[in-house]
């Protein structure tokens, strides 16, 4: 006999699209989303992910808008970003849908708001306030003397593997997030959160006594 456990397994939900981008719902795919969104509200992972791959095309044209002025900015996040948080918006209203009604309208009415308040708090407020670009006139920029790189160069070498070699991609030879993450084997969004923790790291050691240091004495 089968065990409870094997049965969930192969009744899992199918991992396929549902909906295009233009379609409407009708009420026939509203009670199957319904159906799936009331097993993936009850903690089934699979049916969750069945959803997700259900609703994906829905979710993608939502989440093109954001690839255009005014959203697009300037590197530091783009619409991979803004892909996983519609993945973590659908999550949370699976888990605020109350499970009473259909969950196709809930979502319709909802998501691209959600959506819309994600990108804002988790991706530009971040995004401006913890990582602004360095300036010119920052002594950690990538023009900066030769006393600064060799400086950076020594910070890089008592930071992470990972934190050492975004500080040499980006400040030293510039290079873009995306660059550094495909030539790292990392995610582009590893590599964004690093660089925010890397910038308070500059910012605490900029005017620090080895870089005033080797400015007064000079680089043999």
């Amino acid at each position: 006999m089968d065990s409870p456990q094997r049965h969930a397994d192969t009744s899992a939900p199918p991992l396929v699209p549902l909906l295009t981008a233009t379609e409407e719902l009708t009420p026939s795919l509203d009670a199957l989303l319904t159906t799936i969104a009331l097993r993936a509200r009850a903690g089934d992972l699979a049916a969750r992910n069945a959803l997700y791959v259900a609703l994906q095309a829905k979710i993608a044209r939502f989440v093109r808008r954001y690839r255009y002025p005014p959203w697009s900015d300037d590197g530091r996040w783009d619409a991979d970003d803004v892909g996983q948080e519609a993945f973590l918006v659908l999550v949370e209203l699976i888990n605020t849908w109350p499970g009473e009604g259909t969950f196709g309208p809930y979502f319709l009415s909802r998501f691209p708001w959600r959506l819309r308040d994600a990108v804002v708090r988790r991706l530009i407020r971040p995004s401006r306030l913890e990582c602004a670009t360095l300036s010119a006139s920052d002594p950690c920029h990538a023009a900066a003397t030769p006393e600064t790189l060799i400086w950076l160069e020594d910070l890089a070498d008592r930071m992470t593997p990972l934190a050492g070699a975004i500080i040499r991609g980006r400040i030293r030879d510039g290079e873009p997030f995306g660059r550094i993450a495909h030539r790292l084997g990392v995610n582009r969004r590893t590599v964004h959160r690093a660089w925010c923790v890397i910038l308070t790291e500059l910012r605490a050691a900029e005017g620090t006594e080895p870089l005033q240091k080797r400015e007064s004495e000079g680089v043999e």
